[in-house]
């Protein structure tokens, strides 16, 4: 009897410790960090960084600070009729030196909007004869090398032209009450920043 009391014992005993056993493999199970295979962090790598990128936009650019203002705009297809208008004022020679500068670029489709939008101006070459263009140009140039979270931030920038561009957010009013929108930024060059705007903004021209 006493030997029979005895196996019961050793059985309870052993079925406690094949109980104990398990439960301690199961929470080993819930406490150890899910493994991501190899190709499934590489892919969300990947989407991370695109995600990055289209944050961006489309119109926003690292630049290099290898070219100045001039040889960006000149490596731009979007900014061919400003360079034209740049060489015809004789301004290259100002954005390729060694000064620091801002410059609010117009890309094509802005410089062919001016052109519909004055009168006796029918194409870029009679844009590019006015004699207020140097003017007008130097209006989208302001000293110093300021990026998008400056002038977003300004009230209003006073250009190499000596007249103001007023700033709310991202929008520029021009003197003559017109508005052009900062449409790429923070475009980085050796001698300042370009930021692309959609409108030729134009200064008091009376």
């Amino acid at each position: 009897m006493q030997a029979l009391n005895a196996q019961q014992s050793l059985v309870r005993l052993l079925l406690s410790y094949v109980v104990l056993g398990i439960a301690v493999v199961l929470l080993q199970g819930c406490t150890d960090p899910v493994s991501v295979p190899a190709e499934e962090e590489t892919s969300l790598a990947a989407t991370s960084s695109a995600t990055a990128d289209a944050k961006m936009g489309p119109g926003q650019a690292a630049g290099t600070q290898d070219e100045t203002i001039a040889g960006i705009a000149a490596n731009t297809p979007n900014f061919s009729i400003l360079v034209q208008a740049l060489t015809e004022a004789g301004l290259v020679e100002t954005l390729n030196g060694d000064g620091q500068y801002t410059v609010f670029a117009p890309s094509n489709a802005a410089f062919a909007a001016l052109i519909d939008e004055l009168d006796g101006v029918d194409s870029a070459e009679e844009l590019l004869a006015l004699p207020a263009l140097k003017s007008i140009l130097l209006y989208h140039v302001a000293p110093g090398r300021r990026f998008a979270r400056t002038v977003t931030r300004q009230k209003r920038i006073n250009t190499l032209n000596g007249a103001f561009l007023f700033v709310d957010e991202t929008i520029l009013t021009d003197a003559n009450n017109r508005t052009s929108e900062i449409v790429g930024v923070d475009i980085a060059a050796r001698n300042g920043v370009i930021h692309e705007i959609d409108t030729v903004v134009l200064p008091p021209l009376n």
